[in-house]
């Protein structure tokens, strides 16, 4: 660290930080006590960026949204360096998250010829949730969490169309008032198919949440 304490702190922000991802900085915060009080004091530009590099999603503020993303994250007391430190891993980091059930544009290419092995291990989901009253957010998900892939048919059309079914699926307990009663199932389903026929015009089509208790009953539901 002698070399690095010898330069101005708005050089190693400018110029050294803000070449790095967020893994790589909790790391280097981890060792390094210097560098953990230059992050952790009026960097909130610093911190904005990672955020949004990590969960694009955060640079889109809609008109019909119920609140603003981005006040929400700035009334947390760290702003986007506490929203980071809650999001980075998931809300049960402790246990092993149980296997799913083997049941704005976004364009891929992707090969139909084993497709479904393919998008098993390389597809990711990284949701991250918001509570804004408590000013905390948590991602539901591990990054090492993979989906169940599946062909399906929408049977809704005079000409049934086939598409790719991914399936994210974890647990946890649910909260009533002040105490943690039965667990809570939460399901994510993203649903892609190929325009035209074409492999190099693969689409994510529609992703459906859905929260339902241990008995099956719709808690909750959006697209």
């Amino acid at each position: 660290m002698n070399y690095f304490s010898r330069l101005p702190p708005d050089i190693i922000l400018t110029h050294i930080l803000s070449r790095l991802d967020g893994k790589s900085i909790i790391s280097l915060l981890s060792v390094s006590s210097e560098f953990r009080h230059i992050c952790k004091n009026n960097n909130e530009d610093l911190w904005r960026n990672i955020c949004t590099s990590r969960w694009p999603s955060l640079l889109t503020d809609l008109s019909d949204q119920i609140f603003s993303i981005s006040q929400t994250i700035s009334k947390f007391p760290g702003g986007h360096r506490s929203f980071f430190y809650d999001a980075f891993s998931s809300i049960h980091y402790r246990n092993n998250p149980p296997s799913p059930p083997q049941d704005t544009s976004l364009c891929y290419a992707v090969k139909k010829d084993g497709c479904v092995e393919y998008l098993q291990e390389k597809l990711r989901l990284s949701c991250v949730v918001m509570e804004p009253n408590r000013k905390r957010a948590g991602s539901l998900f591990r990054t090492s969490c993979k989906p169940v892939v599946s062909y399906t048919t929408n049977k809704r059309y005079v000409k049934a169309k086939r598409y790719i079914k991914a399936v994210y699926e974890t647990v946890m307990p649910g909260m009533c008032k002040d105490y943690y009663t039965e667990m809570v199932k939460f399901k994510v389903k993203v649903k892609c198919d190929w325009e035209d026929g074409e492999e190099d015009r693969f689409y994510v089509r529609c992703i459906e949440f859905r929260m339902e208790d241990m008995n099956g009953k719709r808690l909750m539901r959006d697209e």
